[in-house]
């Protein structure tokens, strides 16, 4: 958990480039609204016409759920949690694997402050094949009829979101020494200070390709540009040989420096364009990962056999 004063800031996108999974966290970004007055409560936006609901503390069906996802906590942890936590469900046919929850945090003056988190699972909407209920589990895809319990404040007591601390307690915390009892009574006192928080989905991608959302993160657009790294790289790939090249030399070559070419995180502030470099150099590591481990023609082989399989078209629905 990274502690700071509460401003506008950014988190990193971590990866895992075996999976081509992107863990999504977005920081927090103020905004002047006007003024609630109303005692803290959860709100939640979703798209039931789609099959996604968000499943908040007042929902007759949350308890049984938070109960089913932390049953080995205590009732004071679960209590604690309870709060601070929205259940994403899945009623459609289809499995989302990829998505983006949005909070939105009301101060008492009325500003407001966002957070945004989510996964997103490229490799399930390019290479469409057979995946292991390990793999699906790891990826965070959420199944028909299943939900994922999205929470502010963990059952260990940490918390995504950046929570100020006075100047003695950054050092204590720096150096291990801050107990965990103080951590998450400042993490409960901070989220306790706003008078609002709502929920929404900002964007959910299905297996099939179709996107719901308000994309006000612009996830859409990075999306697709993600996966148009790949669809390009194989291109290129499979040009080099169908041509007259004897050696597959001048193609590790170029696939190294793109790989080597990659930028050391996506934020907040990133582009589609961000995107489409960050994994294309990802993309072409992959391939060069398979090279290394099979052999240059068998590694290439395995790279090109993405491109004869039919993919989900990336569309809004």
């Amino acid at each position: 958990m990274k502690l700071g004063r509460s401003k506008v800031r950014k988190r990193s996108f971590f990866t895992i480039a075996s999976l081509t999974l992107l863990i999504l966290t977005i920081g927090l970004i103020s905004r002047v609204t006007v003024a609630n007055k109303a005692k803290v409560k959860m709100n939640v936006k979703d798209f039931p016409e789609h099959g996604l609901r968000l499943i908040g503390p007042s929902d007759s069906k949350f308890d049984q759920l938070l109960s089913a996802e932390l049953q080995n906590q205590s009732a004071e942890v679960i209590e604690a949690v309870k709060p601070y936590s929205v259940f994403l469900e899945n009623r459609s046919d289809n499995s989302v694997v990829a998505c983006v929850i949005e909070w939105a945090f009301t101060t008492p003056a009325g500003r407001n402050e966002y957070y945004r988190e989510g996964v997103f699972d490229a490799h399930a909407l390019m290479e469409a094949p057979q995946l292991s209920d390990v793999y699906k589990r790891q990826s965070g895809h959420i199944e028909p009829n299943g939900a994922t319990l999205y929470s502010l404040l963990s059952t260990d007591g940490t918390s995504p979101m950046r929570i100020p601390l006075s100047p003695g307690e950054g050092e204590l915390f720096k150096q291990g020494k801050l107990d965990r009892a103080a951590i998450v009574e400042k993490t409960r006192s901070h989220l306790q200070s706003y008078t609002d928080i709502t929920v929404t989905i900002d964007s959910a991608i299905f297996e099939d390709g179709s996107f719901v959302g308000t994309n006000s993160s612009g996830f859409f657009e990075r999306a697709k540009a993600a996966i148009q790294a790949n669809q390009d790289l194989l291109d290129e790939i499979s040009l080099a040989q169908n041509s007259k090249q004897t050696s597959s030399q001048p193609l590790y070559a170029r696939l190294e420096e793109m790989a080597n070419s990659r930028i050391d995180r996506l934020d907040s502030d990133s582009t589609p364009n961000d995107y489409y470099n960050y994994f294309k150099a990802l993309y072409a590591n992959d391939v060069l990962q398979s090279m290394r481990q099979f052999g240059d023609d068998k590694g290439i082989h395995f790279a090109l056999t993405q491109k004869r399989r039919a993919w989900p078209k990336l569309h809004k629905k």
